[in-house]
Order: C-alpha cells, then structure tokens, then sequence
C-alpha cells in the first residue's frame, strides 16, 4: 500500500512541478530576450536605440538596467556598511520586469526619474535594518542620500537584480556619470515571437557595434518539456523499481505467516479432498486480493496527496489516469509474485504433517 501509494504521489507530484516549471518558463522566459553588454561601450544606448526595438512586431516593453559598479551602502541607523551593486533602470523598467512590491512605490512615475530616491530587494533592506518605505526610510549609497521608495520581494525576469540598490537611470547618470560597467536589455515579447526579436534586436540597439553583446535566446518549450518530462520518466522507473522490491517482500512476508498459522486450514482441506493445485490456487488468489487492495487504496491516497501537495504551492493538478488506474492491479501482480513462494510451501504441505501442527 505504502509502496505503491508513494510511487503514485511521487509521480503526480512531479508531473505536477515539472508542469509548474515548464509554464512559469512559459510565461517569462518563453517571452523574454536578453541582451548583455560588459565594458563602458554599451553606455552610448540612447531612448531613441531603445524606441527602435520597441516598435518591433512582438514586442510588449523593453527595459534598460546600467550597472554602476559596487558601492558602498548604509542603512539609516549606522550599524556596518555592506558592498552592494547599484544600477539605473530606465523608465518604466520596473513594468517591464513585472516587479512585485513588497511595499512601497516603484520607479516608473514620471516625476521619480531625476529624485535621489531607490528600490531595494527584501534581502537587502533586510541587512541594511531599513524600515517601512512609508515611514521615510533612507540609505547612503557612495555618500549620496537615497529615499527608499520600495522593497521589492519578486522580479521574475531579471532576479539578480534583488540583491543591488536600484535608482531611476537618469538619477544615477547625474551622480556617477553615464559610464555603465555593464548593461543588460530585457524585451518582454509576445508569446512565440522571442527568437524573431532576437534575431534583429542587437542591430537596432548599436548596429556599429554588434560584437560587444550577448543575446539570451530562449529554448523551445516544447524542447524543455520534453527534457522535464525525461528526468521525471527515469524517477518514475525508480520508484517503481524500489516499490515492487516492497511490495514483494510485504506480501511474501505476510503470506509465509498465513501459511504457518493455517497449516491446521491447509491439512482439513487436503483431507477434504483438495488437490494441491487447489490450495496453490487458494493463497494465490488471495495473495492478489491483498495486493488489489493494497494498490486502489494506495492509489486513492496517492492521488489525494497530490492534489492537496498541488493545492498548497498553487501547482496545477496533474494525475496521471493511466498510472492510477493501473496502480491496483500492479499491486494484484506484486501480491501474485510476493505470494508465490508462500502458496508453493503451502500446496507442498502434507495433510497428515498439517492436522498434528
């Protein structure tokens, strides 16, 4: 029951993650491109490269992330100084990565692009003992004031940048110069049009400069199901493997003890007229009830493991019928090889050995 109960829910489970996976790729990074820059090179970007990508066929925002360098930061109460990144995020950026905030205001109003004001990740606002955004926190980045104007606790299309200090892009350009160490260009795409934008977006950003710039294009998610679906495939020959040995032996042991319990059954039987095929066919028979039975009620529970397990991490539900339909008479298979041995001794038994036991 345990045995293939596991192999059940382990198996939904996975599917149910591995379909998790394969949608949440679906809908970042399946739609998304990614260009990287190092060097000060990638500085001479204008709105104007920018406004050329985004009128694309395709293309749904594109954000502009200029890395700074490392700085040294403060938090509002003194306390150690920590070694963070800094980067200038253009306008509307914020929207573009589908940021989550935590709390607080992010950086696409308007009036925010030149204020000495930033966004921190929960990591960072937690070392650095900010308060609440709201009640007028602030930090010290290379010497200069910063409000902190939000924390922000998810950026799914660029979450590396939940460890730095991030400020409006033009605030930063007056601070530290317009000399970025790097730069990364994210496209937010339609869905299917990522390898398309792909193909041209470095032309329109720097056309006299191609070689300076990486572009991340997306796999195929037909191609990346494919390969979830295979790591699952080789965990679902394991736990089946380690079930049936369970399996096996629960039944085998289980078995023997009838046998030796009923041997006084066994010996009344064979005085009774039963051949020991028909006592063979006996434990059998019962050996794959047990099984049966065993396998509906693991499969029942597996099942309910998984949605209950899918439920609670917001997964979509995925059982699959075939396995759980077959799970009960894979469990008559291993109580039949489990009781093999048992039901063997037990047509071998003697009638007269029997009744003196």
């Amino acid at each position: 029951l345990l045995g293939l109960g596991s192999l059940v829910a382990m198996s939904g489970v996975a599917a149910s993650m591995g379909e998790s996976v394969v949608r949440r790729f679906d809908r970042y990074a399946a739609t998304q491109v990614l260009l990287s820059a190092p060097g000060a090179g990638s500085s001479h970007i204008t709105e104007a490269d920018l406004d050329r990508v985004r009128r694309l066929e395709g293309v749904d925002g594109v954000a502009w992330v200029c890395h700074f360098g490392t700085m040294t930061v403060a938090g509002p109460w003194g306390g150690e100084p920590v070694s963070l990144d800094v980067i200038g995020a253009s306008p509307g950026s914020m929207t573009v990565l589908e940021a989550h905030l935590a709390v607080g205001t992010d950086l696409d109003v308007p009036v925010l692009a030149d204020k000495p004001v930033a966004l921190v990740g929960a990591g960072v606002a937690h070392r650095l003992s900010l308060a609440n955004p709201q009640d007028g926190a602030s930090l010290v980045v290379d010497g200069h004031n910063l409000g902190v104007m939000g924390v922000i606790d998810d950026i799914p299309r660029l979450p590396m940048i939940l460890n730095q200090v991030i400020l409006p892009l033009q605030a930063a350009e007056e601070r530290w110069g317009s000399t970025c160490t790097s730069t990364d260009i994210v496209i937010r795409t339609q869905p299917a049009w990522a390898p398309s934008v792909a193909a041209v977006a470095r032309q329109l950003v720097t056309p006299e400069d191609l070689d300076q710039w990486t572009v991340a294009v997306p796999p195929s998610p037909d191609s990346l199901r494919q390969s979830v679906m295979t790591d699952l495939s080789v965990m679902y020959v394991v736990v089946a493997a380690i079930s049936l040995a369970v399996g096996v032996l629960s039944i085998a042991n289980t078995m023997s003890v009838s046998v030796l319990e009923r041997r006084s059954e066994i010996g009344l039987r064979r005085a009774l007229g039963y051949s020991p095929q028909g006592i063979f066919t006996l434990f059998s028979t019962e050996a794959f009830i047990i099984g049966f039975l065993g396998g509906l009620t693991g499969s029942a529970l597996g099942c309910l493991t998984v949605i209950v397990i899918a439920i609670a991490n917001g997964w979509p539900i995925v059982i699959g019928p075939v396995l759980a339909l077959a799970v009960p008479w894979l469990g008559g298979v291993i109580g039949l090889l489990g009781g093999l041995g048992p039901a063997i001794r037990a047509a071998r038994t003697s009638p007269a050995a029997a009744l003196r036991a």
